[in-house]
């Protein structure tokens, strides 16, 4: 089946314990749709202002981000005076966030930090760490732990299969 994509199991390309594996000839239409919805609303700009909803590297004519995982910081800069609203996914701990690079105080709005007069092309810094956490996900035959540093995953368990997605746990 060549051109067959799949992901048989949450850790890797070969599932441990199960007598065939199974493919998935329709993922790749809905899994690059997904992609591309993420990718376009990763960053807006609308009536309300620039919004910074993934922290993903990314740039368009209107902003640009630096992600916290590729970066020590997240960091943005807009390139045309309007509000910014950047997401805050829930396990920051938003006291914990040191921002640079503004004069005014950020507003908690909904999820995220509203600045209503951002500088126009200098950076504004957001230090926050990405928190480590661990869960246990319940899978057809076994428990699977799992490490995330923020939203990324970094580890988990692979029951000694070859071909896995992450470090072992």
């Amino acid at each position: 089946m060549r051109g067959a994509f799949g992901t048989p199991a949450p850790y890797g390309h070969e599932p441990i314990n199960l007598p065939s594996v199974g493919f998935a000839m329709d993922i790749v239409g809905g899994s690059v749709g997904s992609l591309c919805e993420s990718y376009r609303e990763s960053t807006r700009v609308d009536k309300a202002g620039h919004w910074v909803n993934l922290l993903f590297d990314h740039e368009t004519s209107e902003i640009q981000v630096e992600s916290p995982y590729t970066n020590s910081t997240l960091r943005v800069r807009i390139k045309r005076p309007e509000p910014l609203f950047v997401r805050i996914p829930t396990w920051v701990n938003i006291n914990e966030i040191i921002i640079d690079g503004v004069t005014d105080n950020p507003r908690s709005m909904n999820g995220y930090l509203f600045i209503a007069d951002p500088p126009v092309n200098r950076t504004i810094s957001f230090s926050f760490p990405l928190a480590t956490e661990e869960i246990t996900m319940k899978h057809k035959t076994r428990d699977i732990r799992v490490r995330f540093r923020g939203d990324e995953v970094i580890a988990m368990d692979n029951h000694g299969a070859d071909l896995t997605y992450f470090d072992p746990f």
